[in-house]
């Protein structure tokens, strides 16, 4: 196994995948920063000048808006990555199980995941440095706060990584990707709706992010992600080498 994740690293060092991963979240606080700037007066006479703010207004908009979108590109980047250069009759030919390989580049997908969450949280951190805010952050509770996102955006991960290696085109997980994102937005407050793969991160780091961390959402957004990786191996280990 960590011979075939290994390589799986090794493939993607340099891959839009990785520049996607670290440019996007320093975008998100980017833009953040600029309207804390851009709009000073107002935040201070508002009281809103503050690490609580500027940190719950970047988690917010990566959640709200960039995240499910985000492990979609990810995934299909991972599987086109294949499909493109029609490696897959090469890498089950392979005496590696497929069950492994399937596993070893979801995993890369959870790795970037991770690397934009970590981006994310230095990003954050350096700026609210530079801002010299006036309140004071516990730098556990943020951290935990940050890192929330990644079993958040589980299920939308294994989903879009399941649909980019099932079609060849790159279209399809994109597309789910958008509607999926915008079935999120408008239902994540509904008793069933909250439970879809892209409100979890909408809910967990999005409006719903000062209310503290509901374990058993994201302990049922653990257990989807885990229903999906799981069907996406069993559907990959019957695929044809074509």
């Amino acid at each position: 196994m960590w011979s075939v994740f290994r390589s799986e690293v090794l493939k993607y060092r340099r891959s839009w995948a990785l520049y996607l991963s670290v440019g996007l979240p320093l975008f998100v606080v980017l833009l953040v920063c600029l309207n804390f700037i851009l709009r000073k007066d107002y935040f201070i006479n508002t009281e809103r000048f503050t690490w609580m703010w500027f940190s719950q207004s970047s988690r917010s908009m990566w959640g709200v808006f960039l995240l499910s979108p985000y492990v979609a590109l990810v995934a299909a980047l991972i599987a086109y990555m294949e499909h493109s250069n029609n490696n897959w009759k090469l890498i089950l030919a392979q005496p590696v199980r497929r069950s492994l390989v399937y596993l070893a580049k979801l995993l890369m997908g959870v790795l970037l995941l991770t690397v934009s969450t970590l981006v994310l949280a230095v990003a954050i951190l350096l700026v609210g440095l530079a801002f010299s805010f006036s309140d004071n952050i516990s730098i556990g509770q943020f951290l935990l706060a940050v890192f929330v996102g990644i079993p958040a955006a589980w299920p939308a991960l294994a989903l879009h990584f399941w649909l980019g290696i099932r079609f060849r085109t790159f279209l399809v997980t994109l597309g789910v990707a958008l509607a999926g994102n915008f079935l999120g937005l408008v239902s994540f407050t509904h008793e069933i709706g909250r439970y879809f793969p892209w409100s979890f991160p909408i809910a967990t780091l999005g409006v719903n992010g000062q209310q503290g961390i509901d374990w058993n959402y994201l302990g049922a957004a653990v257990l989807l992600g885990l229903v999906f990786s799981v069907a996406g191996c069993w559907d990959f280990k019957r695929k044809e080498a074509t």
